[in-house]
C-alpha cells in the first residue's frame, strides 16, 4: 500500500525537529524541507511540496507563507505546530512575533487561518495562540514536546543548580539570566552552573560570582552527563511556551525549579516547584529548602518520562494525525 507523503517543513535546527521526523516517518513517506528564505523555494523543494499530501509546519513563521498557499491551492492538508514565540505576545520585554507591526500581525493571523489544524506545545501555548492569532479554540490541540529516555541511577550527586540557556541581548531578561546572577550572589554557599553561549556584550559588562560556573556551549552527549552531576535545574524566564532544557534536565534526574510565568508552572507540573520571582528572599528560601530535600533521581526522571517521554508524544500525535486524516 502506498504511504500518503508529508512534508514537514522547519525554518531552524532543533531537537523536536528531529523528534516529530523519527515519528513521522513512521506511517508517512516523511521529507523534511529547510526553507528559511525564499531562495529555498527551490526546484527541488517545489517538486517535493507539489507532490505532498499533508504540509507540517514547524512553527506559524512568515517565510512558510508562500507553502501554506500552494497547499491550500492544491487542497492539501495543513497541520501548523505553535511553538512559543510565533504566538507570543509579550509586550513587557518587547518579545514574540505579536508584537511586530500591524501588516506583519495581520499576515501571520492570514497564515494561522490558512491552516487545518494547530498543534499548541502547551496549553499556555494554545491560550496565546488563541488570544493573540485569533484562533478557535477547537482548533488547536495540546500535544506536549518530548524527550528521549535517559538511564538514571540513584548515585549521590552534590546539592548543586544547573541552568541551560543561550543568553543574549534578548534572552538576559526573557531566560532570567539576570535572576540566576542575582540568586548565585546571594548563595555564595551553593554551586551553580550555567551552560549556553553568552554574547560578547553582556558578558563584558557582567561580574560574576566565584560560585558560578560557566561552560559555555556543550554538545548533547556531553549535557547529559553533566545533568546527572547536578541535583536541580533551575529555569528562571519571564516568558516560557515549554523550555525544553528544563524537562531534559528533570529527565536526567534533576529536581526542577522554575519561575511560576508563562507555560513554565504547567510544564513542571507533578514533577518539580515554581516559585514566584517577585521578592528575592522568598527565592532564596525556596531553593535552599528544595535543595535540603532527599529526592530519588531515578524517580524524578520516572515521573518526567511518564509525562514526556518520547512514546507519548509518538502515540498522541499519530493517533491525532489518524483522527484528522
Amino acid at each position: 500500500m502506498k504511504k500518503t507523503k508529508l512534508v514537514l517543513i522547519y525554518n531552524s535546527p532543533a531537537i523536536w525537529v528531529e523528534n516529530d521526523l523519527e515519528i513521522l516517518s513512521e506511517n508517512y513517506e516523511t521529507k523534511a524541507l529547510f526553507i528559511n528564505s525564499f531562495r529555498d523555494y527551490n526546484v527541488q523543494n517545489l517538486k517535493s511540496l507539489m507532490t505532498a499530501d499533508i504540509y507540517y509546519f514547524w512553527f506559524g513563521s512568515l517565510i512558510f507563507f508562500p507553502a501554506i498557499l500552494l497547499a491550500s491551492f492544491l487542497r492539501r492538508k495543513k497541520i501548523v505546530v505553535a511553538g512559543g514565540y510565533d504566538v507570543a505576545a509579550y509586550h513587557k520585554e518587547n518579545y514574540g512575533a505579536f508584537t511586530f507591526s500591524f501588516v506583519s500581525r495581520l499576515f501571520r493571523r492570514i497564515f494561522f487561518l490558512f491552516a487545518d489544524k494547530i498543534l499548541a506545545v502547551s496549553r499556555f501555548t494554545k491560550n496565546e495562540a488563541i488570544k493573540n492569532a485569533n484562533i478557535k479554540s477547537q482548533k488547536i490541540e495540546v500535544i506536549y514536546n518530548t524527550v528521549k529516555n535517559f538511564y538514571v541511577n540513584d548515585e549521590f550527586r552534590k546539592k548543586s543548580v544547573i541552568m541551560v540557556a543561550n543568553i543574549d541581548d534578548e534572552r538576559y531578561r526573557i531566560k532570567g539570566f539576570d535572576r540566576l546572577l542575582e540568586l548565585a550572589k546571594a548563595m555564595p554557599d551553593v554551586c551553580f552552573t550555567h551552560v549556553g553561549k553568552i554574547s560578547t556584550d553582556i558578558a563584558k559588562n557582567i561580574s560574576f560570582p566565584k560560585n558560578l560556573k560557566l561552560c559555555g556551549h556543550y554538545t548533547e552527549s556531553q549535557l547529559i552527563e553533566l545533568y546527572k552531576k547536578h541535583s536541580h535545574a533551575l529555569q528562571p524566564s519571564r516568558y516560557e511556551s515549554f523550555c525544553m532544557t528544563i524537562i531534559e534536565a528533570a529527565a536526567c534526574g534533576c529536581y526542577p525549579i522554575t519561575s511560576d510565568e508563562g507555560a513554565l508552572p504547567e510544564v513542571i507540573d507533578g514533577i518539580g516547584k515554581a516559585v514566584s520571582f517577585d521578592s528575592l528572599d522568598n527565592v532564596i528560601g525556596s531553593v535552599r529548602k528544595e535543595l535540603t530535600i532527599e529526592r530519588s533521581a531515578k524517580d524524578i526522571s520516572i515521573r518526567t518520562l511518564d509525562k514526556y517521554g518520547f512514546s507519548v508524544r509518538q502515540k498522541k500525535l499519530l493517533e491525532y494525525l489518524r483522527g484528522f486524516l
